[in-house]
């Protein structure tokens, strides 16, 4: 449920006039995975989850912390560490970034998913961000 309060801040974040509801969003999102984490502590996708939800948020001091617990708890899924990524470029951290993303695209992410999230847009204009998408022979 989290994730669609996640996805809803981001639609809110590409409309002019909706800084509030986007807001509002994100700030759902992280209280309803908090609550799901309180249920299930070991669920390592949520913490990556929480990590880019918190960084939405204006706390994104929390973020490496819950990024290692999510890692603790194995969240090494593709869409994980897609979140991971898109939490790595808006904390500035564009090396390690790049680093997970050529990660997902070797094992499958596309071109697609990259291109459609909202915090990737400087990433895929990075110079260096041609080269790993083509090296790592995923579909556009």
């Amino acid at each position: 449920m989290a994730d669609a309060w996640l996805e809803l801040g981001d639609c809110y974040s590409l409309v002019r006039g909706h800084r509030d509801d986007m807001a509002k969003a994100y700030a759902r999102a992280a209280q309803v995975e908090e609550e799901e984490l309180h249920t299930n502590p070991a669920e390592g996708p949520g913490w990556m989850l929480l990590a880019l939800c918190r960084t939405k948020i204006g706390k994104p001091e929390t973020a490496p912390e819950l990024i290692q617990k999510a890692e603790q708890y194995f969240a090494f899924d593709i869409d994980s560490q897609l979140l991971k990524a898109r939490t790595l470029e808006l904390l500035g951290k564009r090396d390690e970034a790049l680093s997970t993303v050529a990660a997902c695209l070797k094992r499958g992410a596309t071109d697609f998913q990259i291109q459609s999230m909202v915090d990737m847009g400087s990433l895929i204009r990075d110079p260096r961000y041609p080269g790993i998408s083509n090296s790592s022979g995923s579909a556009t």
